[in-house]
């Protein structure tokens, strides 16, 4: 009976030293995958141009990374003519302040001109933005007016974030040797940090359109449209 107790009681004591395994790793695995986030954000501002490219190719592009994150921060609205609606000017003046060569789309064939062009101080650094398909004073993002589609193109050493929910899916793509990226579903947050790790607030935004993003040399695309992704592939694909 002594013998049958003693065995008994190591049995009792390997199930508790193995459930507290499990629980430690469960434990483990949560935090690592709150780890792939913080180390994305973190490592985007220290490493080196040459390392920072090949991080990308894991987490995302070169200047714009994904960050999965199980739920999204709450976002406080910017004032009016604040942060992403801000700039509004010319394609002309966009093009000679821009320090790089804007380009417009040239398919589909009814795009034609953009509606609206904003110039974005990115220090250092710009972002030129031309929305089509809207009325100019309801501003690129607003619900009345919406864009049909938002072209961003820039050149800047920091990087765009975007933190990515469970409900938004992001596609791998690759077109004419270009690597691109599709976001769809569920609204994402996009945030962008300068090369010295500041998180600029006023670039912050939730963004509910989808978006391709592709990099070409050293200019960074965005296009957040309403369009499926086929177009928009046509779109971006114009763009030369």
């Amino acid at each position: 009976m002594d013998r049958l107790a003693v065995n008994e009681g190591r049995r009792l004591l390997l199930a508790t030293r193995f459930s507290s395994l499990l629980r430690h790793r469960a434990l483990r695995v949560a935090a690592s995958a709150a780890l792939v986030a913080l180390i994305a954000i973190a490592l985007t501002a220290a490493l080196s141009p040459g390392a920072r490219s090949a991080f990308a190719r894991f987490f995302g592009l070169k200047h714009i990374q994904v960050v999965p994150v199980d739920k999204l921060p709450v976002v406080l609205t910017p004032p009016p003519g604040f942060g992403a609606v801000a700039g509004l000017t010319t394609l002309a003046d966009a093009q000679a302040m821009a320090g790089f060569t804007v380009i417009t789309p040239s398919e589909p064939d009814w795009l034609g001109r953009p509606d609206a062009v904003y110039l974005q101080d990115l220090e250092p650094g710009r972002q030129v933005v031309l929305v089509y398909g809207r009325r100019p004073e309801a501003g690129p993002f607003s619900k009345d007016g919406g864009a049909l589609i938002a072209l961003f193109q820039f050149r800047a050493e920091g990087m765009f974030m975007k933190l990515s929910p469970p409900g938004t899916t992001v596609q791998e793509l690759e077109r004419d040797g270009v690597r691109m990226l599709w976001f769809e579903g569920a609204s994402h947050l996009l945030k962008y940090v300068s090369p010295d790790g500041e998180e600029r607030v006023e670039f912050e935004r939730l963004v509910d359109r989808n978006t391709l993003a592709w990099e070409t040399g050293d200019i960074t695309y965005r296009l957040e449209t309403s369009l499926p992704l086929e177009e928009a592939l046509q779109v971006a694909l114009s763009v030369r």
